[in-house]
C-alpha cells in the first residue's frame, strides 16, 4: 500500500525458496517461485542474464530477522550467485535491514537495529520501562514499513557485492551442495574446509 506504484514492485515469497545451488536452469524453471521472480526481474538467467534488461535498478531481500529469514536470504542469495551472477557482480543485490527493537519516547519510538544497539541503549539510558522486540516484517505499522522498507531516503540497506567470487562459490558450494561431509566439516570447524 506504500510503495511508489510507478517505479517498485513487491513480489511476495511463498515461504522458503528451492535451493537452486546444484540444480540446472531447466529444472529450477519447474518451480513457480523461481518462474515468478525471473519473470518479475526480466533480466534472463544463466549465460543469458543481461542487466541491462533488468526492470529494477536494484534488487532488495527483505525478510525476517529471525533464522528462517537468514535461511530464505541465503538461498536467494544461493540462486542468484548460480543463476543471476551477473546482478551480484555489479553490486544489483541488497538486503533491507530492518529494526529488531522499538522503545517509546514520548509520542516518538527509539529504534534500534541489533543486540549490540539495545546493550549500548541500556547501557546509557538504562532499561526501558517497554520495549517491543519485531517478530518480523509483518509486526510494523504502515508508517513503520514505510519508513523501514519503501522510503530510500530512511531504509537500511546492505550492497551484496562479492569481493571473491572464487571463495564466495566454494563456501556456498560447501554450505549448499549435495556434499552433506563438507557442510559438516564446515560447520565443525567453524568455516574452515580446507
Amino acid at each position: 500500500m506504500v510503495r511508489n506504484h510507478e517505479t517498485q514492485a513487491v513480489l511476495p515469497l511463498k515461504g522458503k525458496v528451492l535451493n537452486t545451488f546444484e540444480k540446472e536452469l531447466a529444472d529450477i524453471l519447474q518451480n513457480q517461485e523461481i518462474k515468478d521472480l525471473l519473470l518479475t526481474l526480466g533480466a534472463g538467467a544463466g549465460d543469458l542474464t543481461n542487466t541491462k534488461n533488468l526492470r529494477y535498478n536494484k534488487v532488495i531481500i527483505a525478510t525476517d530477522r529471525d533464522a528462517d529469514g537468514g535461511h530464505i536470504n541465503i538461498l536467494l542469495l544461493a540462486f542468484f550467485l548460480r543463476h543471476m551472477r551477473p546482478l551480484l557482480e555489479q553490486g544489483l543485490v541488497y538486503r533491507v535491514i530492518t529494526p529488531l527493537y522499538a522503545i517509546p519516547k514520548g509520542k516518538e519510538k527509539v529504534f534500534l537495529y541489533s543486540d549490540q544497539e539495545l546493550e549500548d541503549y541500556v547501557k546509557k539510558h538504562g532499561v526501558p520501562a517497554h520495549m517491543d522486540r519485531f517478530k518480523g516484517l509483518g509486526a510494523h505499522s504502515k508508517d513503520e514499513i514505510e519508513k523501514f522498507l519503501v522510503n530510500d531516503t530512511t531504509r537500511k540497506l546492505e550492497q551484496l557485492k562479492i569481493e571473491d567470487m572464487d571463495e564466495t562459490f566454494r563456501l556456498f558450494n560447501a554450505m549448499m551442495g549435495n556434499n552433506l561431509e563438507l557442510r559438516k566439516i564446515l560447520i565443525r570447524t567453524g568455516g574452515d574446509y580446507e
